[in-house]
């Protein structure tokens, strides 16, 4: 029997994979500046999101802080063994009002 949380989990899969622009809130895992990559965490995004700081939506240097709260779009991946990728990421609660 499938769980709330893995029928959730595939709902938000198949938009991903459909290409549907979803932006989903979360917060940030962990995040290496010096490397330029780190993780997300959020409901949309079942066992992490992989972000790079180019995806980061802010001038000047890029980064992000563990713990700090974001919004972000991504997509279905297969990113150094996460499932998830973030294309763009905003701190706080990003682009106007979030959708999940």
């Amino acid at each position: 029997m499938v769980s709330t949380a893995e029928t959730r989990a595939l709902v938000y899969r198949a938009d991903f994979v459909q290409g549907e622009a979803v932006v989903s809130s979360g917060v940030v895992r962990e995040y290496d500046a010096d490397e330029g990559w780190g993780v997300l965490d959020g409901a949309d995004v079942p066992g992490g999101c992989w972000v790079h700081f180019s995806a980061i939506v802010e001038p000047g240097f890029r980064h992000l802080s563990p713990g700090e709260l974001v919004s972000f779009r991504a997509e279905a991946a297969d990113q150094d063994g996460f499932t998830f990728r973030a294309v763009q990421v905003w701190k706080g609660q990003g682009p106007g009002k979030v959708v999940r």
